[in-house]
């Protein structure tokens, strides 16, 4: 499987655990914790390996700076819906870390149009969804299918190799 298509399966499992806690269908504070550290952990990820080639290149520049501004928006909601609750400190400090950008309130407005009306955790939980598969859809029909053409194949074999290798540090981490 190569890089993109890892990153769209990826895709896939977070968005399968985040319906999940839509359908209420999870309800530990644990599980909870650790859906969103793995989501922020992936677009951590994304930026840290995936995205600063990427940016480099005049075909894929901006859709990597609008899939940034959806990471920020992201963690927005993701601070919003934890408000009170955010537990874990290194989920806080994740989430935190990246809202102090002047670009924070541009990326939310732009991605969301100021709808962050709601009340319940669930619907908080159904936005956050809705969000992420938007940021999803987008970052593979724009900037995955761009990435494609304009990154050599070896360059993407070693984008993956960096990236499995982070999650196997991350892994060893959680483990010890």
């Amino acid at each position: 499987m190569g890089l993109f298509d890892s990153l769209t399966q990826e895709h896939r499992d977070l968005l399968q655990k985040l319906q999940l806690l839509v359908a209420a269908e999870i309800s530990e504070p644990e599980a909870f914790t650790h859906i969103f550290d793995n989501l922020l952990f992936h677009m951590e990820i994304e930026e840290s390996i995936l995205y600063p080639p990427l940016k480099l290149l005049p075909k894929t520049k901006q859709a990597v700076e609008n899939a940034i501004k959806a990471h920020i928006a992201i963690r927005y909601l993701i601070k919003a819906l934890f408000q009170n609750e955010l537990k874990s400190k290194n989920l806080q400090k994740r989430v935190e870390i990246y809202l102090d950008s002047p670009a924070a309130q541009e990326a939310i407005n732009e991605l969301f149009q100021g709808k962050l009306e709601y009340s319940k955790v669930q619907n908080k939980i159904a936005y956050l969804q809705e969000a992420v598969k938007l940021h999803f859809s987008r970052e593979e029909k724009e900037l995955f299918s761009q990435a494609r053409m304009a990154l050599p194949v070896q360059e993407q074999q070693s984008l993956q190799e960096a990236m499995q290798q982070a999650i196997a540090s991350r892994k060893e981490e959680q483990s010890v």
